[in-house]
């Protein structure tokens, strides 16, 4: 150990008298060697020895070639317990917060977080209430890496339960209104920090709204500038997911105005550009509340399915993704139902599956897997009579429209149809659909038809879910059960697939 350590020592002065660069690289990378060859104890125990404090005071000249000297303390620093990187160097990671070279500032970042997303060390962090300021203030660093980092710290700090009163008094606080008066850049970093904070518990979400910093972010809703609105909504919506969030929000009156915005906002061309960001915020909540919003805020949602009825491409992805993410509970399929508006959507999606550019094709038959997707443990007469209707509301020939995209020489366009197949594969009506099409089982079953691995993959999942069925054929049944069992990627012989599927179409 003695001789270990002292190597380590004399290498450290070596490398430290040494210019930057290459030769510094050289003595790096045999530290780097000698070092990963110890076990985690003695490793630890090597660095416990060690003088690392001349290393530390490299940064003290603030030279822009510190880049071998943050590797070497980052490399024995990855030997310690967080909690020791923190009780032992508590000083020298603050003071490198305020240095101008880039590098130190992540290197410090770096290690708080480690320290931060670690059950022991959280607790003493807290304690450090200046170095937290600190972190705080480099929420709005000029280099985007040293801020997310800084913020990524808070966001630990603020799940503590001790968290919210911290950093909403004292110093931090201050310090936190102070970034909001910068620029939008960096006071939507903050709102960024405070909506994790407050989705993180009830009692996160009080200590947030008393702050009064909550209240900030929800009147910048009345901005006229439309980037601020869109990114007030898009910060809004993970709080809104959350039931505290969304009871808070309704109670506040921001979902009431929102629904507002939307009635109003094809008076101004300005504020249409707003919708999309609203039918995503509505999407969103009408998911786990369907009946409420559907009821309280009918104009929100027929908007939606104005804008699938359009023909504004530009909007219209948006649109049948959040028609997508409303519909994958069987709670919201029902409360769709209620609305009526589906046939006119799913007629809507057939011709887009049929006539559109191949990432809107995509996004129609994605979304539409989504639509008909229904738990086989929530599968009753009721859920599966109507994904059969609203399948059946695509055309005349809904199964060929989504056949014939699965035999196009594209993978992505192959991939997403294929994930239409799955969701039919697992209800009766979408098996007795396939197993009927004229060639259609054969053709998914020769192997030979797809080289793309997420193909086969996906592709894999509906042929199981066909094999589970009990109304196909026991012939049948035993070439879908055959081809699970041999998986996704089985090759098999040329001869085999003519035997197999001789006059197959």
């Amino acid at each position: 150990m003695v001789e270990s350590n002292a190597w380590f020592a004399a290498r450290i002065d070596e490398f430290r008298s040494s210019p930057a660069g290459e030769p510094r690289q050289s003595y790096l990378a045999e530290f780097k060697i000698k070092f990963h060859a110890l076990g985690a104890e003695e490793a630890r125990n090597v660095v416990k020895r060690l003088d690392l404090e001349k290393l530390w005071k490299e940064f003290e000249s603030d030279d822009d070639e510190v880049t071998e000297t943050c590797s070497l303390i980052e490399l024995l620093l990855e030997a310690l317990k967080p909690e020791e990187i923190l009780t032992n160097y508590v000083a020298e990671l603050e003071k490198l917060l305020s240095s101008r070279v880039v590098a130190p500032r992540v290197l410090s970042l770096e290690q708080i977080l480690k320290v931060a997303s670690d059950t022991n060390g959280l607790p003493l962090l807290l304690a450090r209430v200046n170095l937290l300021n600190s972190v705080t203030q480099r929420i709005g660093d000029a280099e985007l890496k040293v801020a997310n980092l800084a913020m990524n710290v808070i966001k630990r700090v603020g799940k503590a339960p001790e968290g919210p009163k911290l950093l909403y008094s004292g110093v931090i606080m201050r310090s936190i209104a102070k970034l909001l008066s910068v620029d939008p850049t960096v006071r939507f970093r903050v709102y960024e920090v405070i909506i994790e904070v407050a989705k993180s518990s009830k009692e996160a979400l009080a200590a947030s709204v008393e702050s009064g910093f909550m209240e900030s972010l929800i009147d910048s809703i009345n901005s006229d500038d439309v980037l601020i609105k869109l990114n007030v909504i898009e910060l809004i919506i993970p709080l809104a997911l959350t039931e505290d969030g969304y009871k808070y929000l309704n109670e506040r009156g921001f979902v009431s105005q929102m629904a507002n915005q939307i009635e109003h906002a094809k008076e101004s061309p300005l504020d249409a550009l707003f919708i999309p960001g609203l039918i995503k915020f509505f999407g969103c909540t009408a998911r786990s509340n369907p009946y409420e919003i559907f009821a309280k805020y009918p104009v929100a949602v027929l908007s939606l399915f104005d804008l699938i009825a359009g023909n504004d491409m530009s909007i219209l992805p948006i649109a049948l993704d959040t028609l997508g993410y409303i519909s994958e509970t069987v709670q919201s399929k029902y409360a769709l139902q209620d609305l009526k508006v589906m046939p006119m959507a799913m007629k809507k999606i057939g011709e887009l599956m049929q006539n559109s550019t191949a990432e809107v094709k995509i996004s129609a038959c994605s979304n539409l897997a989504k639509i008909l997707h229904v738990d086989k443990s929530e599968q009753d007469n009721r859920i599966v009579t109507l994904t059969k209707s609203w399948f059946d509301a695509l055309g005349e020939d809904p199964l060929k429209l989504v056949v014939d995209i699965s035999r196009l020489p594209f993978n992505d366009l192959r991939n997403a149809a294929y994930e239409v197949l799955v969701e039919i594969a697992s209800q009766q009506w979408g098996q007795e659909s396939i197993v009927n099409y004229p060639g259609l089982v054969e053709f998914l079953l020769d192997r030979r038809n797809e080289t793309c691995k997420q193909c086969k993959e996906t592709k894999y999942a509906m042929i199981k879910n066909l094999s589970e069925s009990d109304v196909i054929d026991s012939s049948t049944l035993d070439s879908l059960k055959t081809y699970v069992q041999e998986g996704a990627f089985y090759k098999g012989s040329d001869i085999d697939y003519e035997v197999n599927f001789e006059g197959a179409s």
